[in-house]
């Protein structure tokens, strides 16, 4: 399913479940307690608020001065187009594309990834496959983005719901005073709980805030910064898998696997690490016991990650 599907349900979950509570009944409670839920009720609708401000505003904004900084000052590398993965026309001159491709990375090892490309000549013909294109690599510590097109337009993410943000705000206040008015009967808010939907429903938000960004990076088997840090400047090495058994864990019905690993750095100092891992039914086959090529950190030899 859609990611625009799964936001209008977990939507629907966050902002319309709660308001079927609104009828079952009082939640009427002494008035020092209920002035306790208005005033937690009040912190968790502003830590809220602000939780939807930096993901739609925020956090954009800093990932496109990223971009543009990166643009003009990230390390210039060569990549090569080995692999068309997927191609579909947007419109006419407009085309998306999948590409697989190999460069090396901060420290020289050849890394092979796929880049989405957004073409707006497709005549030139320009991401062929054995066609070569400019990256820049991100020189930074624990960078979000770790490379981008050495040329191109950079533009903002134009499927971004800023409404989001003032419609939280506007369904904070108008959600209160209907629930004020439907119960209040002359007893101010002494109708408001801790229990109140009005007052959980800004925490459960958050908690599924939270469990979302759980699940990913559970899925991804790390932060995204650390990942790319790792991509960036991961020498390589021959490590060995001694041990691969499933943890009991599902992520999406794929199962997560505990993965013993051992390899020798550049210096000859062998290294025995222990990594998670959420792996595909269909790549099972590639866990078993045996040698596998890997990325690992001079400076924190405990973090690898498989290059195949």
């Amino acid at each position: 399913m859609s990611s625009r599907f799964w936001f209008y349900y977990m939507f629907t979950f966050i902002f319309a479940f709660p308001l079927a509570f609104s009828y079952i009944g009082s939640f009427e409670t002494h008035s020092w307690m209920s002035t306790i839920a208005l005033i937690v009720g009040i912190i968790l609708w502003i830590v809220f608020i602000w939780m939807i401000y930096n993901q739609q505003f925020k956090n954009p904004n800093t990932r496109l001065d990223e971009a543009k900084w990166l643009q003009r000052n990230g390390k210039l590398v060569e990549a090569k187009i080995t692999r068309i993965i997927s191609k579909k026309q947007i419109k006419e001159n407009y085309n998306v594309l999948d590409l697989e491709v190999e460069f090396p990375n901060l420290v020289g090892t050849i890394i092979k990834t796929t880049i989405n490309i957004h073409d707006t000549k497709p005549y030139l013909n320009r991401f062929d496959e054995g066609n070569k294109i400019n990256l820049r690599l991100n020189t930074k510590e624990q960078p979000q983005l770790p490379w981008i097109m050495a040329e191109g337009e950079i533009g903002s993410n134009k499927g971004s719901r800023k409404w989001l943000f003032p419609f939280t705000i506007v369904y904070a206040i108008t959600t209160f005073l209907f629930h004020y008015q439907l119960n209040s009967h002359e007893n101010a808010w002494q109708w408001l709980s801790l229990f109140h939907p009005w007052v959980w429903t800004p925490a459960f938000g958050m908690f599924l805030f939270y469990l979302i960004a759980k699940l990913a990076n559970m899925i991804l088997g790390g932060s995204d910064s650390k990942t790319n840090e790792l991509v960036l400047n991961g020498m390589e090495a021959i490590g060995q898998i001694t041990k691969a058994e499933q943890t009991g864990k599902f992520i999406n019905e794929q199962p997560q696997m505990r993965i013993s690993i051992s390899y020798t750095d550049k210096n000859g100092k062998k290294h025995f690490t222990e990594i998670k891992q959420v792996v595909l039914l269909t790549d099972l086959h590639n866990f078993k016991e045996g040698d596998k090529k890997l990325l690992y950190l001079p400076d924190e030899p405990e973090r690898v990650m498989f290059l195949d």
